[in-house]
């Protein structure tokens, strides 16, 4: 389930599929994902499930915060064109592995972009798994931010 604002409507529009994605966001993807008992982490080279366990249990109630923090990928510093293309990919790898993975647990993920004259595209992703207590809860309310943003939802009932 995706909720975007209008500038990322448009700029979803305007973007050219692209064929492959970057090496460097394939290793990402194909590191892996591990869900602990306090969140759900990307596995980096050197990280460990223990490092992981024990960083995470210090956070408490600000968990989801250090998700995002630990879980956030700049996709423009694994590219140098194509940016907001390469980050829709990266986030239909994602959703293919989460969902491979964890067909079962819930997750949040969110995409955005900035053009800025000076820096040029830049493009975040992040994710962190439901928990009642989160820094945003379920209603994010995308039409508040000023540059484009998506919000994926894995593993929830569409509303009727």
């Amino acid at each position: 389930m995706d909720f975007m604002n209008e500038i990322m409507k448009k700029t979803l529009e305007a973007s050219k599929p692209i064929e492959s994605l970057n090496p460097a966001l394939i290793k990402i993807i194909d590191n892996g994902i591990m869900l602990t008992t306090n969140g759900g982490f990307f596995l980096r080279e050197h990280s460990t499930s223990r490092v992981i366990e024990q960083s995470a249990g210090f956070y408490g109630d600000m968990l989801s915060d250090y998700e995002n923090l630990i879980n956030k990928i700049h996709i423009d510093d694994y590219c140098d064109e194509f940016v907001f293309e390469e980050s829709f990919y990266f986030l239909d790898s994602f959703t293919k592995k989460w969902m491979e993975l964890f067909p079962k647990t819930k997750c949040v993920i969110s995409l955005s972009f900035q053009d800025d004259e000076d820096m040029g595209k830049m493009a975040s992703f992040s994710f962190r798994i439901e928990r009642e207590k989160a820094w945003f809860g379920n209603e994010i309310k995308v039409e508040n931010f000023q540059q484009p943003i998506l919000i994926r939802y894995l593993n929830y009932k569409e509303p009727t």
